[in-house]
This record gives structure tokens, sequence and C-alpha cells, in this order.
């Protein structure tokens, strides 16, 4: 089986603190996968993992069946794998409007009239993001930078979406208006894997739940199995 994004005895790291042991992880198309677990647990390193951030001394990563291992970044995000990282993902000197065309820019095999209609929808999803086209992306308050890090996603037609805390530092109507943009990715089938702090959202969400400790995988399985699991509570 293929899978649209793999993990084969990864080991990772900063230098040479070692952070993920030989983990591994199988994500089917289509999916949400919720990585969960503690603070130290090695959810963020794994995300720099695949996104090609953080150093892979071991193991193999595949995204859609071809080994990424050794990409640089830049390549990984032309073959459709697109992060939105802790802490925003925005050009903070350019224009929103400039940061949507670059995202629209980076997007393969789509045509015009898709980055057209894309754009549309996002200023839909978001219209306070409409009303600040002009406007320099780090001027945007911080749930403002949020919906254009998601509007950026959209308009770069992930194949698989990597989120990382989306939800840190916001209020919760914003929360839910992010979430809302997630659901609708999810409903047309884009890949995903996120990292999130509110577990309502992520086990709403997710297909399966991979739950780490210590830089390992603790616990496999959907939702249902980890809500209420006295795994869980041991782990987080």
């Amino acid at each position: 089986m293929t899978y649209a994004l793999e993990l084969k005895n990864v080991t990772a790291g900063y230098g040479k603190v070692e952070v993920l042991h030989n983990l591994s992880m199988a994500v089917p198309h289509g999916t949400t996968v919720a990585l969960l677990g503690p603070n130290g647990a090695g959810k963020t390193t794994t995300l720099g993992a695949i996104s090609g951030t953080v150093n892979v001394s071991s193991g193999t990563i595949s995204l859609g069946g071809a080994p990424i291992t050794t990409l640089p970044s830049f390549m990984r995000a032309r073959r459709g794998l697109v992060l939105i990282p802790e802490g925003r993902g925005v050009f903070p000197g350019l224009s929103v409007e400039d940061n949507l065309e670059i995202a629209s820019d980076s997007a393969q095999g789509v045509t015009g009239a898709w980055k057209r209609a894309q754009r549309d929808r996002v200023l839909g999803l978001f219209p306070r993001l409409g009303e600040r086209l002009k406007q320099r992306a780090g001027t945007l308050s911080g749930g403002e930078q949020q919906m254009l890090a998601m509007s950026r996603a959209f308009m770069a037609a992930p194949k698989v979406l990597l989120m990382d805390e989306i939800s840190m530092g916001l209020a919760p109507q914003v929360v839910e208006l992010l979430y809302d943009a997630v659901a609708a990715l999810k409903s047309e089938g884009t890949t995903i894997v996120l990292v999130e702090q509110y577990l309502t959202y992520a086990l709403r969400l997710a297909d399966i739940c991979y739950l780490l400790a210590k830089g390992q995988v603790a616990f496999v399985g959907d939702p249902g199995e980890l809500a209420g699991e006295t795994t869980l509570a041991g782990y987080l």
C-alpha cells in the first residue's frame, strides 16, 4: 500500500541532541492524523523532520511513495508538502495580497482560473483579510496572521498539509473559524497531519491519532479508542 506520507524508523534531532527515536508513522491518503503528547514528546520535531527543517540522522520519509528524506525543504514544498508552523507562517514585510500571491505561485499543476477561485474562496472564509489586502502582514493581529497562514495553505494546493498548534494564543471564536477552514480542506480529501493543544478539535477532526512520548510512538488508534483512554491521561 502506498501512503500519502510515511515515516519508517526515523531518528532525528538538533545537533547531537536526539529527539525522535526510530519513529514510524503511516498517513493514508485523504485522512487527518493528529499527533498528541505532552510538551517535549517530539511532535514539532516530527513535523520538522517531515518538512525538512530538522535533520534526520537515520530512517526514511516518503511522500506519495517517493523518498524525500534527503530533499531540501523547498523541493518538498514543490511536491505538495505544506507546513503551517507554530507561530504563524507569513512574510511580515509583505502585504496580505502579496503573501497570497506567493503561495498561489507555488501551487503545482493548477490553472489561473483555479488560483482566482481559491483566492475568492479564502477571502470568503476570512472576510477580514479582504479588508486588509494592502496591509503589511506583520501589522495584522495574531488571529488575522493565522487566517493568512491558513489561506496561504489553501492557495498552495497542498497534497499533505502539516499544521503545528494553529490555535495557540488565539481567542476561541478565531479558533472555531480556523477549524471550520480545516474541516473544509478535510472534506475535499486533503491529507492533514496536525499538532493541536486543544484535544476537542484534534479528536473531532482526526481519523487516526498518534500519541508520542519521549520521541517514540506510545499509542496509535482512532479517536474513539483514545477518547477517555487511560493511556491518554497517563501521557498528557
